[in-house]
């Protein structure tokens, strides 16, 4: 029997409310504009999991709406451009998979989002944030940035990644590696340079990203080997394989190619998008030692839960050893 056999034990912030009801599970959120890797706002991890416990159940997500917002992509604090994007999550989400839908009394704020959101994208006014430097090494900085840097910014660590990529799928090869590609959205149009204001607020980039010999855009959410046992996980990796898949796949809406340098590979990745070289997201938790309980009692059923997204996304598990990790010099990172 599995030790999280109920849905009432799941872990979860006081933020949230989960209620079960016959054969339905409501989520509450009650600070959407929280990170989403925190237990405050992690509703797709939740939800996720609750799904796995109980796989005949349907989910309806609910939130406390930001009474401040204004019903437009015009925003100017941090805390608007986090709920936006929660509102972008929820409408990924339900459209990911048939089991979840969001609630009633939240159908009013996510229709003027589609709404809005909808228009910019078919109007061409969103765009994401290239990378303007190259992302920076601290020895001193902790565990999971060396383990990045390590992995993304060294030959040896590509080659390490590329092979543990491999033996995963033997049939595939990853054909290039880089670290911290930004994620964040901004207006937008095809007239202008420079990005002009944020959509989305910018605190994230991939950890690990790369390109394989089938055209997939490889997504890596990196953990450290210990200690960072974080159920957002889930919600982490599923938002930025969604935003890959509808922003930097499109040759559309990824950004015109600025960078004089080829800062953190964008500019082969801009290349790639024009040129009709990539089909789809490849999206990989990379993990050492540490993993929420939780994920580890239900590996295989999330694997196989998050496979079954109506978006074509790909999804899996691969592991690294921090022992070898750790004899890979960075010594051409400190020059």
């Amino acid at each position: 029997m599995k030790k999280y056999d109920e849905i009432r034990k799941i872990s979860h912030s006081h933020y949230v409310e989960i209620i079960e009801e016959n054969n339905s599970v409501t989520i509450k959120i009650n600070k959407p504009s929280e990170n989403m890797q925190t237990d405050s706002a992690n509703f797709e991890s939740l939800a996720l999991i609750c799904k796995c416990i109980k796989p005949s159940i349907q989910v309806t997500i609910q939130f406390e709406e930001d009474k401040e917002w204004n019903g437009t992509l015009e925003q100017g604090k941090a805390k608007e451009h986090a709920y936006l994007r929660f509102l972008y999550r929820m409408i990924m989400f339900e459209k990911a998979f048939d089991w979840v839908k969001n609630a009633k009394e939240n159908e009013k704020e996510i229709s003027q989002f589609k709404k809005v959101f909808n228009e910019a994208l078919r109007e061409r006014k969103v765009t994401n944030n290239f990378p303007k430097a190259e992302a920076s090494f601290n020895p001193n900085k902790g565990e999971e940035h060396r383990i990045e840097n390590r992995l993304g910014r060294t030959e040896k660590g590509r080659e390490y990644l590329k092979k543990k990529y491999q033996e995963k799928y033997p049939d595939n090869e990853l054909l290039c590696v880089y670290t911290q590609l930004p994620n964040g959205l901004f207006h937008n149009s095809p007239n202008e340079k420079l990005d002009r204001g944020k959509i989305f607020m910018t605190r994230g980039d991939y950890d690990l990203w790369g390109i394989d010999k089938k055209g997939n855009l490889c997504i890596f959410e990196l953990k450290k080997d210990k200690d960072n046992e974080a159920l957002g996980i889930l919600s982490e990796l599923f938002f930025y394989s969604i935003f890959a898949q509808q922003i930097h796949c499109h040759k559309e809406r990824i950004h015109k190619k600025q960078p004089v340098k080829n800062f953190r590979g964008y500019e082969k990745l801009y290349d790639a998008v024009q040129a009709g070289e990539i089909k789809n997201v490849n999206a990989i938790f990379l993990l050492g030692k540490g993993i929420h309980v939780v994920i580890g009692e239900w590996k295989k059923e999330l694997t196989n839960l998050l496979n079954t997204n109506r978006l074509g996304i790909h999804y899996d598990f691969i592991y690294y050893d921090i022992d070898v990790i750790n004899t890979i010099s960075v010594d051409e990172l400190m020059e």
